[in-house]
């Protein structure tokens, strides 16, 4: 996959496999909204740091990337 240049918002997460939709909901409904920045119209992304399986409590840690622009 290429990644498209740009500024992106990048947010950290140690989830769950069922904390996925609140991680999404926490940046686009939460963070995004008061920002001042507003959603580029390129592809987001989840880049992930880990193989969950390995993870004591098998949990992705991962960011979120936002392509990004100011409002």
């Amino acid at each position: 996959m290429t990644v498209q240049g740009g500024r992106y918002a990048v947010a950290h997460f140690e989830i769950s496999v069922h904390e996925f939709q609140d991680a999404w909901d926490s940046v686009m409904l939460k963070w995004l909204p008061d920002s001042g920045w507003q959603c580029d119209h390129k592809y987001p992304y989840e880049l992930y740091h880990n193989n969950h399986e390995d993870h004591p409590e098998k949990k992705f840690i991962l960011d979120i990337c936002i392509p990004v622009k100011p409002l």
